[in-house]
């Protein structure tokens, strides 16, 4: 589930020509790396100091996530243990201050409307990403690459591209998932900054005589479909389609076909469920309890909090956030940029220019905010309340969250889903120390998910497929 606070920011592959510095770089850097982490965009960026045509040390920053070539500063100054460099084909400015102490390099990142901190710290080298969970053959399993004809609940005819794995033989016909992503445009692994999750489970549960589809969502990979317009009920149309067609499939028991969610996709299993009897089980991965609007206030607060930033200004960032979203359905969308700009004047009262960048509570950030709004599925997200149909579950459900996740919180969603669906029906458990994405973790944040080399945690795993095989559907 994606936060409000997020900014998509994109380096670019442009190389600049290097001038001159005005100080030369200590010899003691020749040939030494330092890796930072811009966290609104969760990506990772190298500083190394490398020589240029003249034999003189220059620094040169790689985008590793982006692309594998250099990218060589228009100007750039060391003197007094402060590096400047600028970078004018991408308009990126960063101010370091060195401290021998830690070799570490801290400062100030500029680049358009991004202001931020950013620190670098010795590293041995260009950032890879790392995952060794990716499966590796021989596979005791098959898989089959197919793309499905769909006719959505509009008329529209969609491709669906997806991927049905199943175990090799002995086991007769096999339970199954199907398997459902979480917000925005997810290939059919869920793949989210070098990790496929929906791939690493799909690899376990058939090694464990269980079958999967996994697919792309709409106008992601092989699949097609109207996504400007698309909200969650019409996303689990296309799910329940899925579901009902992978239940016809040979090899596959018909009344052990279950659905597993993660995010988003944990309000779509019990959508379907609740309405379709067919519904063996579902397993909700970090999936919702409370309504869309709550979900999005809770995120922001504990994503802000996780951040550092003073609880006072966070309550007036949820104050704002709360007038926003109850205006929604007194006002039309084009009088929503004029209310949401007085809401951001009224929660901000005497902070500092930098406080109210801080919090999201300046008129640009209103303005932007009010854009969000008049997309269909995030004012359907806002309204929406799981308890509607959680409450209509008559099977098996599987709620499993981690302690860390700052993005669908743990003890309120849990506890929310706990009142809402039949006691008799209901195995809950929350992972210590794990994440959104259910990586063992520090802090929760978004921005370590990409450092982490763990896609999901082993005992998320298994605690899974021991659920699904053991349980009476």
């Amino acid at each position: 589930m994606k936060s409000l606070l997020s900014r998509i920011l994109t380096l670019g592959l442009f190389t600049a020509l290097s001038v001159m510095s005005q100080a030369q770089m200590p010899s003691q850097f020749d040939g030494r790396w330092w890796l930072g982490m811009l966290e609104e965009a969760s990506l990772p960026l190298n500083i190394t100091f490398d020589k240029d045509a003249n034999g003189a040390l220059e620094p040169v920053l790689y985008s590793p996530v982006q692309s594998a070539e250099p990218m060589h500063p228009s100007s750039w100054s060391f003197s007094n243990d402060t590096l400047r460099l600028q970078l004018k084909d991408i308009g990126l400015k960063m101010t370091l201050s060195y401290k021998p102490d830690d070799s570490v390099f801290s400062g100030r990142f500029k680049q358009g409307l991004l202001v931020t901190d950013i620190s670098f710290k010795p590293t041995q080298g260009l950032f890879k990403l790392n995952r060794p969970q990716e499966p590796q053959p021989p596979f005791p399993y098959s898989e089959q690459r197919l793309v499905l004809k769909h006719k959505d609940g509009h008329g529209e005819m969609i491709n669906v591209g997806a991927t049905l794995t199943m175990p090799d033989g002995g086991y007769g016909k096999v339970p199954c998932v199907l398997m459902v992503s979480g917000s925005g445009m997810q290939n059919r692994d869920e793949e989210l900054l070098g990790h496929r999750p929906f791939l690493v489970i799909s690899d376990y549960l058939a090694r464990n005589g269980i079958a999967s589809l996994r697919y792309d969502d709409r106008g992601s990979g092989e699949s097609t479909g109207d996504i400007k317009s698309v909200t969650t009920d019409d996303l689990a149309d296309d799910a329940e389609w899925l579901f009902n067609w992978l239940r016809r499939q040979p090899g596959i028991d018909a009344n052990r076909v279950g659905i597993v969610g993660h995010s988003e996709g944990g309000c779509i299993a019990p959508m379907i469920a609740s309405r379709n009897r067919k519904v063996a089980f579902i397993v909700m991965l970090a999936g919702p309890g409370i309504d869309g609007g709550e979900i999005l206030r809770l995120q922001n607060r504990d994503l802000y909090l996780a951040n550092g930033v003073n609880s006072s200004l966070v309550s007036m960032r949820d104050a704002f956030l709360k007038d926003c979203f109850d205006a929604l359905p007194k006002y039309k969308d084009s009088e929503l940029d004029s209310k949401f700009k007085t809401f951001a004047n009224q929660h901000s009262k005497g902070l500092s220019k930098a406080d109210r960048k801080k919090v999201g509570l300046t008129v640009y950030e209103a303005s932007q905010m009010a854009q969000q709004m008049q997309i269909p599925w995030m004012r359907r997200f806002i309204e929406l309340s799981p308890t509607d149909y959680l409450k209509k579950v008559r099977c098996p459900v599987l709620a499993l969250n981690g302690s860390k996740d700052l993005q669908v919180s743990a003890s309120e969603n849990l506890s929310a889903i706990s009142k809402s669906v039949k006691a008799e029906l209901l195995t809950t458990k929350q992972f210590d120390g794990l994440n959104h994405l259910f990586q063992h973790c520090d802090t929760g944040l978004p921005s370590e998910y990409m450092l982490i080399e763990e896609t999901i945690s082993p005992e998320v795993l298994e605690f899974i497929t021991h659920w699904i095989l053991t349980t009476d559907h």
